[in-house]
């Protein structure tokens, strides 16, 4: 009884949270409550999907500005294309799967489409598990260990999912990547598992299972509402920046995103409790990005005179003349400085805002970047409204590291490379964490300092 009144109140504060959000964004005149009215078998005219896709057309062909790396593509015969798919989609779920895919062939994390279904909490749930693909398997990196229904299953980090509702993983995460606009392998990948599991609030999924034995079965679970992601995006019930001691000598920040206003504030407050530490780990796993204003005043507590950040080659957005290209940008020292040896973890969830500072901290070798290759998208977009409240963003500024060597496309390769490994996840442990606590205790003994970064 105890575990359903706890389901029940967990339900009534979701709802009023999501009141309240809508609340809060309806006062910005996002008007959110007729976006969680569209449904997917909405019909649209043939006017209104036509203007849509011409504006999104128009907009990529005049803003965009990494057709140089797809130079297979004929933006023309996109056009030529997508417009008689775009007449025969008359519903807002068939419309918009149009425009994904479309968009797609761009190759581009910083150019998407957020359909009005993304903004619809009943259509983003998922199910209490993680997953990451270690050596070309999907396995379960981590459970809900309060969740009723994992309880019951037996379900356990290190398990292996091979099938969807009867689907192969490969077949299932094929169809999916079709609608991903991704700059690199391992952020398209990213996006794919994020979304392998989503789907109507509700509705019940069949996995098909390998134990930590090597036996097979069958699971079957309930959507949930995704509800860490909204209240973390909008920075509600969730810590942006987290901080403690790694023992006597070593510090550690994690910053979630970049977006929220008083992040620098917060990572501020972190550092100070930390100063007397004789190394710092910043961890920026799985951080999207946001301000790159942001990331830069926190990387200016790293240093004591400026240097160099990422470079601006390109740019549509309409904010600099061609004339004034290229734009190079520092960062500045800030406050009083930290410059005991620091570690950065990353993997292929860091991004944007994130990738801009790494690249001036990187270049200038002034931290040690440990963990998993970056996402590898950057850059500033141009938002287009499109029909029933979606939006359309537009990559339209180029960015490329000090000396010209791009990371959008590529990502930044770490000084130190760490996948994590099933065995590791079986164990409990965080296999990235723990070699930038290696790491950090080498650079702390002064013994490999010069080498590690020249790696």
């Amino acid at each position: 009884m105890k575990v359903k009144h706890k389901k029940r109140w967990r339900k009534v504060l979701l709802i009023l949270f999501l009141m309240f959000i809508a609340i809060i964004i309806g006062a910005l005149k996002f008007s959110p409550l007729k976006v969680i009215l569209i449904k997917p078998t909405q019909t649209l005219s043939k006017e209104v999907r036509l203007n849509g896709f011409s504006k999104l057309w128009d907009t990529v062909n005049n803003h965009f500005v990494y057709f140089h790396q797809v130079p297979e593509l004929n933006w023309d015969k996109i056009f030529k294309e997508y417009k008689p798919k775009v007449i025969a989609a008359q519903t807002v779920e068939a419309y918009y799967n149009v425009l994904h895919k479309m968009i797609s062939q761009l190759h581009d994390g910083h150019t998407m489409i957020l359909s009005p279904l993304f903004f619809n909490p009943f259509y983003r749930a998922i199910l209490p598990i993680q997953l990451k693909d270690i050596g070309g398997r999907t396995v379960i990196t981590k459970v809900d260990k309060d969740d009723s229904e994992i309880q019951d299953s037996g379900l356990q980090p290190g398990m292996e999912i091979i099938s969807v509702n009867g689907k192969s993983i490969a077949d299932t995460l094929q169809k999916i990547m079709k609608y991903i606009s991704a700059s690199t392998p391992q952020a398209l990948k990213l996006s794919s598992y994020k979304n392998l599991l989503m789907g109507a609030y509700g509705t019940r999924v069949t996995l098909k299972v390998i134990d930590l034995k090597g036996n097979k079965r069958s699971v079957n679970l309930s959507r949930h509402f995704n509800f860490h992601e909204i209240k973390c995006y909008f920075g509600f019930m969730c810590k942006v920046v987290q901080s403690h001691y790694l023992g006597k000598e070593i510090g550690y920040i994690r910053i979630r995103n970049f977006r929220k206003q008083n992040v620098v504030e917060k990572f501020d407050q972190a550092l100070s409790k930390l100063m007397n530490t004789k190394g710092l780990i910043l961890d920026l796993r799985n951080n999207g990005g946001g301000n790159s204003g942001s990331s830069y005043d926190v990387a200016g507590r790293f240093i004591s005179k400026t240097i160099p950040g990422f470079k601006i080659i390109a740019d549509k957005t309409g904010d600099n003349k061609e004339s004034d290209l290229p734009i190079s940008t520092y960062i500045e020292p800030r406050n009083t400085p930290y410059l005991k040896p620091v570690v950065i973890l990353v993997n292929a969830g860091s991004e944007s805002a994130t990738e801009d500072v790494l690249v001036g901290l990187q270049y200038s070798k002034r931290a040690v970047i440990v963990g998993e290759t970056t996402n590898g998208s950057t850059g500033e977009s141009i938002p287009i409204r499109l029909p029933s409240h979606g939006i359309a963003f537009i990559c339209a500024r180029e960015c490329v590291f000090p000396n010209d060597k791009p990371y959008v496309g590529v990502g930044i390769i770490p000084n130190i490379i760490v996948h994590p490994t099933i065995a590791g996840i079986i164990s409990g442990k965080d296999e990235i964490l723990d070699k930038g606590i290696e790491t950090i205790e080498k650079l702390i003994a002064k013994s490999q300092y010069s080498k590690i970064l020249k790696k």
